[in-house]
């Protein structure tokens, strides 16, 4: 009886410590993301949310990427779009059918890091423009322009959101 009243204890005692400073601690605070107000973040939220897109929590991963590689941030949305449907159809973590969709992917994230990456930073696509990796990555003839079709749609829709975003004060008497 005694052996079970001290493994009781100490569960009882581990248990609390591992419980108390989750009470005790505020809860920490979390730096607002550096794309809150970005019309970009806004338009392709907007966009991924109207396709009903499962990856539309991802929205400030793809900003994050391009900006990192420097790439046309509507580049991977649209990819992504006309490979899986925005994240709706793919395989292997891959919502951007790159290598055939036969490269597997942790998760979708890293994904999107991948693929960016490789998009700017390695030597076949490096410096060329969003159409000329459109060939490079995808040679058939009606695939570059179903992608800028998608980005030339984003385009308007940041257009819009910083339309939006604009606050207009009448001038002082």
């Amino acid at each position: 009886m005694r052996i079970l009243h001290r493994v009781l204890a100490r569960t009882l005692l581990i248990g609390g410590a591992l419980i108390l400073p989750a009470a005790v601690v505020p809860e920490a605070h979390v730096a607002p993301s550096r794309y809150a107000e970005d019309p970009r973040l806004t338009a392709l939220r907007q966009f991924l949310a109207a396709k009903d897109s499962p990856i539309e929590h991802l929205a400030e991963d793809f900003l994050i990427v391009a900006d990192r590689y420097a790439l046309d941030w509507r580049l991977l949305p649209s990819v992504a779009f006309i490979e899986s449907t925005a994240g709706k159809v793919y395989r292997n973590n891959n919502i951007f059918g790159w290598n055939n969709a036969n490269t597997k992917f942790e998760d979708i994230r890293a994904g999107i890091h991948y693929v960016g990456a490789r998009l700017g930073d390695s030597d076949i696509y490096r410096g060329k423009s969003m159409a000329e990796k459109l060939t490079l990555y995808n040679p058939y003839d009606h695939y570059a322009p179903a992608v800028l079709r998608i980005a030339n749609h984003l385009t308007r829709l940041e257009q819009e959101a910083r339309t939006r975003s604009t606050t207009v004060f009448p001038e002082p008497n």
